[in-house]
């Protein structure tokens, strides 16, 4: 898998996303892991969708609720 974990950390401090539901569509990830390695701390939440695009793209739409 290739999520840009980096950029998502980032997004998700600046965001303050303290919960974060994820949904995948045919990639191997596990959310659990997902969150915990996005360090999730604040008082928003959201969803996000990561799913194949292509040949093996990665794409994440995010709904903060």
């Amino acid at each position: 898998m290739s999520v840009k974990l980096r950029a998502l950390r980032k997004w998700v401090r600046e965001a303050e996303i303290g919960v974060l539901e994820i949904k995948k569509r045919g990639i191997d990830v596990d959310p659990a892991v997902l969150r915990k390695q996005l360090k999730l701390d604040g008082p928003n939440s959201a969803t996000m969708v990561i799913s194949r695009r292509g040949k093996g793209a990665l794409v994440a739409i995010v709904e903060r609720l």
